[in-house]
């Protein structure tokens, strides 16, 4: 039963900003760190807050645009060298979680169908930009190393393929996006059976603002070392097979990194920038509420970890998301 005596409008600006704060402070550390399938998490709180988002939404097209807007308007704000992938990834999640929600409603299904559309576009956002790079070749040749490697190393004859790598990373992907959406639903059916009052007694303005430091990312020499330690495990590879189309895949893939770095990029960002400049002002206000709301609800996580401190790790796990949504939906101002 929805809570009719809440302000909508206020709670969807609240888990605006917290979508925000995922996005640009959460997804930016992930990414710094570069922690393996790190997508994982931040698919899975962003199907969360999507969730929550379109159920407390009175117009629900209207006000899931906006918050994507919003949302990318902050990201891009933060972090200027964002890449264009970032927001297709973004804007995907939130065209699923609409178009999936509107026609089957929030029931386990529909989180459970748009969790496994979001993950698996997660996993093979960076496989498709590879393969457009490389072309076939570099699955022939990671074949081809790995067979070489089977047999020197392992004893163990017959042919590995990228196509069972592949089927590996997807079943990972699918297999978290099935242990995503019971969370997600587990958490989102707790939540709008929650006791409010519980969390109403707070005040989200008289949680203490906690300093922060910048942290000084360096993406431009991180992406230059990751294209150096790609091209020279190919030359590796290329060593052990003995490819002999390894000069043609690392002039192709020279040719199309310096089209998509130079070229596409720059055009798509400039395209980006130029639509978001334009909605900026006409979202002026509620982009100064979601900055002022930044701090405290930034704080509220540690808030709710100290309702949590004494449970149980395993317990913490899905009660800390409960408890800092809780605080965040249902505190007043």
């Amino acid at each position: 039963m929805k809570l009719q005596h809440l302000d909508s409008g206020k709670i969807v600006l609240r888990l605006t900003a917290l979508w925000a704060l995922a996005e640009s402070g959460l997804g930016g550390v992930l990414h710094l760190l570069h922690l393996p399938l790190s997508g994982i998490v931040l698919t899975g709180i962003s199907v969360s807050i999507l969730t929550l988002i379109f159920y407390f939404s009175e117009n629900k097209l209207l006000q899931m645009t906006e918050a994507l807007i919003l949302v990318l308007i902050i990201k891009y704000s933060v972090s200027p060298h964002t890449s264009v992938t970032a927001a297709i990834a973004v804007a995907f999640q939130c065209l699923m979680a609409f178009a999936i929600y509107s026609i089957f409603s929030i029931r386990f299904i529909s989180v459970l169908l748009v969790c496994i559309l979001t993950y698996l576009e997660s996993a093979f956002q960076k496989i498709f930009v590879l393969y457009i790079l490389y072309g076939k070749n570099l699955a022939n040749l990671i074949n081809e190393f790995v067979q070489k490697l089977s047999i020197d190393f392992f004893r163990i004859e017959g042919r590995t393929s990228t196509e069972s790598i592949l089927l590996y990373y997807a079943s990972i992907y699918l297999l978290c996006s099935v242990i995503a959406s019971i969370l997600v639903y587990k958490l989102y059916s707790k939540l709008i059976h929650a006791d409010y009052k519980l969390f109403s007694k707070i005040s989200i303005s008289s949680i203490p603002i906690l300093d922060s430091e910048n942290v000084n990312t360096k993406r431009k020499k991180t992406k230059f070392l990751v294209l150096l330690v790609l091209f020279l495990f190919i030359i590796i590879m290329a060593a052990v097979t003995q490819y002999k189309s390894v000069l043609y895949l690392l002039l192709r893939s020279v040719l199309l990194i310096a089209v998509w770095l130079f070229v596409i990029l720059p055009v798509l960002k400039v395209l980006l920038f130029n639509f978001l400049k334009k909605k900026e002002h006409k979202y002026s206000q509620k982009l100064e509420e979601i900055k002022n709301l930044f701090p405290r609800i930034r704080n509220s996580v540690f808030y709710a970890n100290q309702m949590v401190v004494t449970e149980f790790w395993y317990k913490k796990i899905f009660l800390l998301p409960y408890y800092i949504l809780g605080v965040i939906i249902f505190s007043q101002e």
